[in-house]
């Protein structure tokens, strides 16, 4: 199972495992709803740039 950012309007915030037409509710009892997260591709180390796409 992916991992969701979840937001309700409170503001009360978490990251949950759980399944893309699961319901969430927050503590306060509201509906919490998904927020688009950023990607996590990263490139590290010194060969990546200079190995041809330098260019």
């Amino acid at each position: 199972m992916p991992i969701y950012h979840l937001r309700c309007d409170c503001g009360h915030e978490t990251e949950l495992r759980c399944k893309m037409d699961e319901v969430i509710k927050c503590p306060c009892g509201k509906e919490m709803q998904r927020v688009p997260a950023g990607g996590s591709f990263q490139l590290k180390g010194g060969g990546w740039y200079a190995d041809g796409y330098s260019r």
